[in-house]
């Protein structure tokens, strides 16, 4: 690989993807039109495979990365990310990984879908098993502050409990990030981040892996009811998100103080994690 200056010193986009935060949308309207040479092929949280150099190459990287792997690219480095209601974004976890069809969750080792298939919403989240992984268990938090598999939806033990000092570690990303966005607020959080990298701020937005659309046409779903959270099941999920809500606010109220001139009229009101 012949690596030139340009590649070391031209700003990469990373964008972390939080699975079901409205990521697959982003990762479109970010690679539309690019050559297929200036998108990492990594997907999943596996940069470590690739060397300095074949990374350098890349101008756009959109996967489900921690924060941690992140700095293993060169050079300079405009990092994005979108949030979600943590409450919703587990209800809508456990509803996507339901739909999972079998043949395609034993050929590729999806944990959580063969998990989701086989129990309720109720009995999922009061799995030991599920209340430990990485991916439920204060994912925000743990995507800027901890190492992960390397991949999500795998089967996964062992993993470091977060704890408040992960949260600060969080806090001071969050100061570093380029731009970051909400799926509540997904145009003006699109607007915003387009505008932060430079880049022409998308006319439509086209919304992506929705699952009451996306079962009825993608080969590896099926077509199921959603379930909805009971009031037993919510409080249940409290202390899976305590972390992740207290990250969640301090994203909302930073969105909040420069966006608010720009996009909105009022303050944003914070989620209310009770519905």
């Amino acid at each position: 690989i012949i690596i030139t200056q340009d590649d070391i010193e031209q700003e990469k986009i990373i964008f972390l993807h939080l699975p079901k935060s409205g990521g697959s949308t982003l990762n479109e309207l970010l690679v539309k039109e690019r050559p297929d040479e200036d998108v990492c092929t990594a997907r999943h949280n596996n940069l470590h495979a690739f060397t300095a150099g074949k990374l350098s190459k890349y101008r756009v990287f959109s996967g489900h990365y921690d924060y941690i792997s992140t700095q293993l690219i060169p050079g300079p480095k405009a990092i994005i990310t979108m949030f979600r209601n943590p409450i919703h974004r587990l209800v809508s976890l456990y509803n996507f990984q339901k739909a999972h069809r079998e043949e395609v969750i034993e050929k590729e080792g999806l944990y959580l879908a063969r998990l989701a298939n086989k129990y309720s919403m109720a009995d999922f989240f009061q799995l030991d098993e599920i209340r430990n992984h990485p991916s439920i268990n204060n994912s925000m938090t743990r995507m800027f502050s901890q190492r992960l598999q390397s991949r999500w939806e795998y089967e996964i033990h062992g993993a470091p409990y977060p704890d408040t000092s992960d949260l600060e570690k969080a806090f001071n990303v969050l100061k570093k990030i380029r731009a970051f966005g909400f799926v509540e607020y997904y145009e003006q959080s699109v607007a915003w981040i387009f505008k932060s990298l430079g880049l022409v701020i998308p006319d439509t937005i086209p919304h992506a892996m929705a699952i009451d659309t996306i079962t009825k046409t993608h080969p590896n779903l099926k077509e199921i009811k959603k379930e909805q959270p009971t009031r037993s099941v919510l409080i249940s999920m409290q202390d899976l998100v305590n972390l992740d809500i207290r990250l969640y606010n301090r994203a909302m109220e930073i969105f909040n103080s420069r966006q608010k001139n720009q996009f909105f009229n009022n303050d944003i009101p914070k989620a209310d994690y009770a519905n």
